[in-house]
């Protein structure tokens, strides 16, 4: 007897605790400190996990809770449900301090069939829902009925708030014509050609740069949305006959996809079908159009227009969708604190993420667009909360992130209209920055260390070099007492980015063409590194052209620059070493030398090994404008340039009247070279231009080999 009850008495010694587990099972496994935060704790977060679960023994509570409320109707169980819901909503607002404005965080999020519309303190919709639960739930009662009788209004009358969106199914009227939707699926691919289109994007370095649309939602949406006609019995694969939208006509779904495609079958001509959806989509301006897809549809688009070198050179073709893109997230509440935002009105977790980094990108794109035009930042710095970026962007996107505010910052000063920036110590800051934050320009100019995932770095560097170029040249524009180390600035920035331009662009190359000598014939016809690096070439080469030639310039009509440069020349020739751009230090660079060093980065691209790339210059048009460029330019300053005087031997010999019958000696020359410029540039068009432009069917030709 005595041991059947030491038996019993072991078996209750060895029964677990009911203490419920606190870390996330992720942590719990791995034996990692959680900070139990929810829906994410810190270690899920900063490893994007797409779930990060608690498990709870919470056996003792439910017996408890059903005592309490078995008694309790489902309908009175939701009612509790949702009135405590709202209670911890309030709660999770954050605190006032003192001397804060309390109505600075009052914002309501209008949630509908997955449209959101963030709505402020002047808002009656703000105001209403700030009221308490009783009359909330009044309010709704009241909006049943009038819901009601308005329904009944519009059957009557043959209205829709979605005439606009329908427009886009309906034929245009005695033409014949099919509707812009029918005319679409006319001209999309088969539906296996789509899919591995979709599935090239979200393999490429590209999308792992970006990552601003959930792969796996966007590969849902493309079996939920096109309806597949019969397999052909010749190709194997299905023709697209039709799409499946809800209620609500949600294009931007398919929109999404389509620009997708535009940027995975880059440069393969687009057909007019899909342009001419694209323009449809981009059009729709009523409030039945605020979905999470809109805005990746633009920003996708805007992608395009820069990866197919239609951003005219300076972005001035960007303009208008940048701020359609701009308007919508900031009216979407895409500025906000997304994980309390959205969460409450059921919007999947696992997105969050993609359009918080979506955002970011928008944020440096409203920079780059500014610094290109010269225009302050369109987005005001009440949209950016600084604190709230630096707490939910992901490690991969710190450098993102403190660029841009880096950038915006200096464009801030720029466009004051009390203070005037200053520039040295600007710049002075933004080379600290780089120092600090990049890893040294010689390091991807060295081919061996490119790979293709330092693609955003790129991208971030090339717009760290403009802004110092560009500041160089205002400075030594607006100011009487010039600084050899801002002038060389002003040079070596733009000649950087081009040395980073061509030397990505010949290494992408060489990735691309490695893996065609394989045997794979899937990767015969794509291109995606190649791709990458004319998207750097299509936004900073003419740019970086245009900076240097601007300093050219300078030094040929200002006689106060050519007194100081050649007071300032270095006695001995400094040789212009790719990835520096601060040269000399107290001595100017010489111009002689700059000129060379650009004539060598054009030429290179020419060498015979080369070859197979330079018929992209061929039969590319933005290529072809660039190369016309150069060598109109090469031809122009080649004349003033073997005129200028390498400056004095020895620093004795730096005399005022040294200087100034060097001058006289220049003005001559100089004075030719303006008379002249015309004629010195005149000839043969084919002198400029390789090939003649045959549009983009050449060039498709030879990305299709």
């Amino acid at each position: 007897m005595k041991n059947t009850e030491l038996s019993q008495k072991k078996k209750l010694d060895r029964q677990s605790r009911r203490k419920p587990a606190k870390s996330c099972h992720f942590c719990r496994v791995r034996k990692l400190k959680c900070d139990r935060v929810r829906p994410f704790c810190g270690s899920c977060s900063s490893r994007n996990r797409k779930q990060c679960e608690y498990k709870e023994n919470t056996s003792a509570m439910e017996d408890q809770l059903r005592k309490k409320y078995r008694r309790c109707s489902k309908l009175e169980m939701a009612r509790r449900i949702e009135e405590l819901e709202s209670q911890l909503t309030k709660q999770s607002q954050p605190n006032i301090h003192e001397g804060q404005n309390p109505l600075s965080n009052m914002r309501y999020l209008s949630s509908k069939h997955n449209r959101h519309i963030l709505y402020g303190p002047t808002s009656y919709r703000a105001i209403l829902a700030t009221q308490t639960d009783t009359f909330a739930k009044y309010r709704e009662e009241i909006w049943q009925v009038l819901k009601l009788s308005r329904n009944n209004w519009k059957r009557e009358h043959h209205y829709s708030t979605l005439s606009e969106i329908s427009s886009i199914e309906t034929a245009p009227p005695h033409s014949g014509s099919p509707s812009v939707i029918e005319y679409l699926c006319e001209s999309l691919p088969n539906y296996e050609v789509l899919c591995e289109y979709l599935t090239d994007f979200f393999a490429s370095d590209f999308y792992d740069s970006y990552q601003i649309v959930h792969k796996e939602k966007v590969l849902r949406d493309l079996q939920d949305c096109f309806v597949k006609g019969p397999r052909s019995h010749k190709t194997g694969q299905h023709t697209i006959i039709s799409l499946n939208l809800d209620s609500k006509k949600n294009y931007y779904k398919v929109g999404v996809m389509t620009a997708i495609m535009c940027l995975a079958s880059h440069p393969k001509e687009v057909p007019e079908a899909i342009e001419v959806f694209h323009k449809v989509l981009t059009s729709f301006v009523s409030a039945k159009v605020f979905y999470t897809e809109r805005v990746q549809f633009l920003f996708l688009r805007y992608l395009y227009i820069n990866v197919a070198g239609l951003d005219g050179g300076d972005q001035s073709h960007c303009i208008f969708i940048h701020g359609l893109t701009i308007d919508t997230a900031i009216h979407m509440g895409l500025n906000e604190d997304l994980r309390r935002l959205y969460l409450s009105k059921n919007h999947p977790i696992e997105e969050i993420p993609y359009l918080e980094r979506l955002w970011l990108w928008i944020l440096f794109t409203d920079v780059k667009i500014s610094l290109s035009t010269g225009i302050p930042v369109r987005i005001n710095d009440d949209f950016v909360n600084k604190v709230r970026l630096e707490n939910y962007s992901s490690s991969g996107d710190i450098l993102l992130y403190k660029t841009t505010l880096r950038l915006r910052n200096i464009m801030k000063q720029i466009h004051a209209r009390e203070k005037p920036p200053d520039i040295p110590l600007i710049i002075e800051d933004l080379k600290k920055f780089t120092i600090k934050m990049f890893k040294p320009l010689d390091f991807y100019l060295n081919a061996s260390n490119l790979n293709g995932n330092e693609f955003t770095e790129l991208q971030l560097w090339h717009a760290t070099l403009h802004m110092i170029g560009s500041l160089s040249n205002l400075y030594t524009l607006t100011h009487q007492d010039f600084d050899a180390r801002i002038f060389n600035f002003s040079v070596l920035a733009p000649l950087n980015s081009l040395h980073l331009c061509f030397n990505v662009l010949e290494t992408y190359f060489e990735l691309d063409n490695s893996k065609l000598s394989s045997k794979s014939l899937c990767l015969s016809k794509k291109w995606p590194h190649l791709n990458n690096a004319l998207f750097l070439i299509y936004v900073n080469a003419f740019r970086a052209l245009i900076q240097i030639y601007t300093i050219f310039l300078q030094y040929m009509e200002n006689k106060d620059i050519q007194l100081f440069i050649q007071r300032n020349s270095s006695a001995l020739t400094y040789s212009i070493c790719p990835g520096d751009f601060e040269g000399p230090h107290n001595k100017c660079i010489s111009l002689k030398i700059a000129f060379k060093e650009m004539e060598n980065i054009f030429d290179h691209i020419h060498q015979e090994k080369l070859k197979p790339l330079t018929q992209i210059w061929q039969n590319s048009y933005y290529f072809s404008i660039i190369i016309s460029m150069e060598k109109i330019g090469r031809r122009a300053f080649n004349k003033g340039m073997k005129n200028i005087d390498e400056g004095p031997e020895t620093e004795n010999d730096a005399t005022e009247n040294s200087l100034t019958t060097i001058l006289n000696d220049l003005e001559g020359p100089l004075e030719d070279f303006s008379e002249n410029f015309i004629d010195d540039i005149l000839g043969s068009p084919s002198a400029f231009f390789d090939t003649a432009i045959s549009g983009w069917s050449n060039f498709e030709d030879f990305f299709s080999r």
